[in-house]
């Protein structure tokens, strides 16, 4: 019987693993202790710059790792190592002060891209050459499993000393803050996890190479969950396929995510069962290996079809390049594993990873190649009031994915002065943050001359709740919860049948009793609800939590109908507007509420 870790097993795992990774550990305490700066103190342009640094220390702690287990299989000096670590090091705060994902879009895609290349990174760079494949397998499933490992055991724990917290707070009465379940999170998650999964690689790497062991749940998983699920996709799409086909239409746009799931898990399935393709027992895993790649082949024709329809009406955007992108990569790889007798499987995380950092910068990034796609398609546009739509629609894209200097080949204005003039970082906030990028849009319609017929500015938000701690039903006989996302609700009275729905394009809430109906309208109310609140005094009302509360009287809407009474009283409710340039404001609401019945004598 195996016995439970003591303090000082658990005690040697760390240090081992500080002695070994000292840098990994290192970016791990940074991200935790950063991570509990944002959740319980940071504010405005603190919390934007610690969630930045954050996801860098994602990055930082992949190239360190790579770094590492490179070092330790190819046997470099300790100097060298520490060099590779210093650069990997700069990179990163290089990147955080070159990036701004808070203003441009763009720079959300190019962190998410340099953080896939950093995991591909520690998939395949110990093992590279193509002499060390099945090293390469073995490593990679280790990696595979104990990673699923370590998110087991730290989600046990997690909700294990989060029932604990819970217990302690309901038994003692002792009061525990929200923001402490969501330090134990990042601990947990960031902590944890990382230091369980760290501990666990073996210390000599060459042992993949004498290691022929495949585990069994995986090949039962492989077999049983994977492949079926995948059958059944391909049938789908290929059905779908000779339809569009018989019916001579074009592709819908959600084909090319269907197909890409396709791959994606087949690709995964063909690597999971990889070293036993060709074993005699498992004909399965042999048809598999040779018909996945085959059957791509029609997909891939669908699914270079469904690019064009998109890139054609819209041009390219980023997640468009990245469409194309992997359309290209997935027609190389299945070229590559039709026409090679022996692929070698390295191939794939090693091209994934290069195409990902050739999207990153550049004339063939992915912001550079949709930034002049865009530009190109603004200057193609004519004069009448559909080109007008789509110039507002391209300058909002390109202002809020890189910002207004990129519109500087459209005009002489110093785009990049105006822009400096109006984003004031020092002063970032998360309203601060989207009143600028308005401004920005605003100034760009501007200087184009453009109708900004598109375009609407946040106005307003309200959280309001019912002030009183009970609804007064004593003037009625039936009560009836009733909430915003509702459709539809009947209540049986003992003589009529009364049928309400909210239709919420409208903002009504439509009473039906047999053939006669009344609509109880929302959207008047709560702009009479606005301006009420907009004139009120500072001690007109109270505030709780940054929730206005207001009375009964004041939130209810009252409608008759036949012999009875209704009255929609909320309990809670939350309001936010948009004012369009042309056109009707547009309010956003939800709420909780009763609806109260009175039949009439």
């Amino acid at each position: 019987m195996k016995k439970l870790p003591s303090i000082s097993t658990l005690w040697n795992n760390t240090r081992s693993v500080v002695v070994r990774f000292p840098l990994a550990f290192l970016i791990t305490a940074i991200a935790v202790i950063t991570w509990w700066l944002a959740i319980n103190s940071a504010t405005g342009d603190q919390v934007t710059h610690l969630y930045k640094l954050l996801v860098l220390c994602n990055l930082a702690f992949c190239l360190s790792l790579a770094i590492d287990l490179f070092s330790e299989a190819k046997i470099i000096s300790a100097g060298k190592r520490w060099v590779l670590q210093f650069l990997a090091i700069l990179f990163c705060g290089i990147l955080f002060f070159v990036l701004a994902p808070e203003w441009f879009e763009a720079d959300i895609y190019k962190l998410v891209t340099f953080i896939v290349a950093g995991h591909l990174l520690v998939s395949f760079l110990p093992f590279s050459r193509k002499a060390d494949v099945h090293s390469f397998w073995q490593y990679n499933k280790f990696l595979f499993l104990r990673f699923f490992t370590a998110v087991l055991y730290s989600s046990v724990l997690f909700v294990g000393l989060t029932i604990a917290l819970s217990s302690i707070k309901n038994l003692f009465n002792i009061p525990i803050d929200g923001d402490i379940y969501l330090s134990l999170f990042a601990f947990m998650s960031a902590g944890f996890n990382t230091l369980f999964f760290l501990a666990g690689i073996p210390s000599d790497l060459n042992s993949f190479e004498k290691d022929f062991s495949y585990p069994k749940g995986l090949k039962v998983f492989t077999q049983y969950v994977l492949i079926p699920l995948l059958t059944v996709y391909l049938a789908i799409l290929l059905i779908y396929e000779f339809k569009i086909i018989f019916d001579q239409e074009l592709p819908e746009g959600m084909v090319s995510i269907l197909i890409m799931g396709y791959a994606t898990f087949g690709i995964l399935s063909y690597l999971l069962i990889y070293p036993i393709r060709n074993e005699k027992n498992n004909e399965w895993t042999k048809t598999f290996s040779k018909l996945f790649f085959i059957f791509m082949i029609p997909l891939l024709i669908l699914l270079c079809v469904a690019v064009w329809v998109r890139v054609a009406d819209y041009s390219i955007t980023e997640p468009r390049y990245f469409l194309i992108l992997l359309t290209v990569w997935l027609s190389g790889i299945t070229l590559y594993f039709l026409i090679n007798k022996s692929p070698n499987i390295q191939l794939i995380p090693i091209s994934l990873c290069l195409m990902a950092l050739l999207s990153t910068f550049g004339p063939q990034s992915a912001s550079s190649i949709a930034k002049n796609s865009q530009l190109a398609r603004y200057k193609q546009l004519g004069t009448d009031n559909k080109s007008e739509e789509e110039k507002a629609s391209i300058i909002r894209y390109m202002v809020g994915h890189y910002g207004l200097s990129a519109l500087q080949s459209l005009t002489e204005a110093d785009l990049v002065a105006i822009e400096n003039n109006i984003v004031k970082s020092d002063t970032l906030n998360t309203v601060r943050a989207f009143e600028n990028k308005n401004e920005l849009v605003d100034t760009a319609y501007s200087i184009l001359k453009i109708r900004p017929l598109f375009h609407s500015s946040f106005l307003s938000y309200y959280s309001i709740q019912l002030a009183d701690k009970v609804v007064d039903v004593s003037e009625y006989d039936y009560i009836v919860d009733f909430q915003s996302y509702s459709v539809t609700k009947e209540i049986l009275s003992p003589s009529d049948t009364v049928r309400i729905e909210h239709i919420t394009n409208k903002n009504q809430i439509k009473i039906q009793l047999g053939n006669d109906s009344t609509v109880l309208a929302l959207s008047p109310f709560y702009k009479s609800l606005e301006k009420e609140i907009l004139t009120l005094k500072d001690d007109s009302y109270k505030m709780d939590n940054n929730d206005i509360l207001l009375p009964e009287t004041t939130l209810k809407i009252d409608a008759e109908l036949a012999n009875y009474r209704f009255s929609l009283v909320f309990k809670s409710l939350s309001i936010s507007k948009e004012v369009a340039s042309v056109g009707e404001d547009k309010i956003d609401n939800s709420f909780n509420g009763v609806l109260l019945i009175r039949k009439k004598e």
